[in-house]
């Protein structure tokens, strides 16, 4: 197929281009002035050494900016990414020693802020699934181009955890900001109602299709949409170079206003639900003690980065954590409360 085409895919370009950098865990082809990423780990899921070539591609546009336009994430996979990788934790659940799962998510937060405030385009072309870090993934680049069965979700509840490199604040401040804009518009509705949504997205592992992506926040409303797949690489591209012409990188010291009564509405919503255990609300109470812990503060981007690495920390130790992530990988299920382990339904005090 003739590269020049309209209509060609991710795996076009790999047999007919060598990488400029291959890995076990991922390569990057370079593309009409793109750089191509592809993750190569079974089920695309994002490891210590995928963080590295994504440290390292960022590097390389950055060198070379007449060279290079930006970066495109995709695949030629089912799925874009299904999730980080949760060996990490296992590993040292086993070990009772947590130094390696604290410095994955320190790892992955540093990569995908230097990823989003990078100064070139950055763009996520995706079928299939993208979940927990794959959907951070995702949310930190500018835009996408998908096909209707992309689905994207913030899971990371169901095995125990809350989102660790950022994937609560790109949605909360995403939320805060069409708020605020209907807010302007129309005179309707509460900022609070931002901090609602991202909470019930969480406690519900809310997955959302493409065009509901849009409309919910978990991606951009320019996002686009494309029935053929074929088509969405060579859309990308295109994208990349026009995006190229007059980017501007993110603001990093962006910062939103949680209003007081953030935390007791949540905590409401919390008290409201029934049938969970004590290790599930724990769960709940640390994605609240995220969203509504610095209320009545204006609050930065990068403080929450940090209190959601505090509480993943907390939450990863806990007792019960292994068993959730090791039930959840190999069942896709939430952990049914009698298959705990004895002892593990303690409370323990979050935030």
């Amino acid at each position: 197929m003739p590269i020049e085409s309209d209509r060609y895919s991710f795996a076009d370009i790999a047999s007919t281009t060598d990488p400029l950098i291959d890995t076990p865990d991922a390569q990057v082809f370079v593309h009409k002035g793109a750089l191509l990423f592809n993750i190569k780990t079974k089920g695309n899921k994002i490891t210590g050494g995928v963080l590295d070539v994504i440290d390292e591609a960022i590097d390389v546009v950055a060198a070379y900016p007449d060279k290079y336009k930006g970066i495109i994430f995709g695949n030629g996979g089912k799925n874009f990414a299904v999730g980080a990788d949760l060996d990490v934790f296992l590993e040292d659940g086993k070990n009772k020693k947590w130094d390696n799962s604290n410095a994955f998510i320190a790892r992955g937060q540093e990569v995908l802020w230097k990823l989003q405030h990078a100064p070139f385009p950055k763009i996520f072309m995706g079928k299939g699934l993208a979940l927990g870090g794959g959907a951070e993934l995702a949310m930190h680049c500018d835009t996408g181009v998908v096909t209707p069965d992309f689905r994207i979700g913030l899971v990371e509840n169901k095995v125990g955890l809350i989102p660790g490199w950022g994937g609560t604040e790109e949605l909360l401040f995403n939320l805060v900001e069409r708020q605020l804009a209907k807010q302007q518009e129309t005179g309707e509705g509460s900022i609070i109602d931002a901090f609602v949504h991202t909470f019930d997205y969480l406690a519900e592992n809310t997955l959302k299709a493409a065009e509901d992506a849009k409309q919910a926040g978990f991606i951009p409303k320019d996002t686009q949409v494309l029935q053929d797949e074929n088509a969405l690489l060579p859309a990308a591209v295109e994208q990349i170079n026009t995006m190229a012409n007059h980017y501007q990188a993110p603001d990093a010291s962006r910062h939103i206003y949680i209003p007081v009564g953030v935390k007791a509405t949540l905590e409401k919503r919390l008290h409201a639900k029934t049938g969970l255990n004590s290790h599930q609300q724990q769960v709940l109470e640390a994605d609240i003690a995220l969203l509504g812990s610095m209320e009545g503060k204006q609050v930065t981007a990068t403080q929450l980065y940090t209190k959601a690495r505090e509480l993943f920390g907390t939450l990863v130790s806990h007792p019960a954590a292994c068993a959730c992530i090791e039930h959840t990988k190999a069942t896709g299920n939430a952990l049914p409360t009698e298959s705990y382990p004895p002892g593990s339904l303690e409370n323990r005090k979050i935030g």
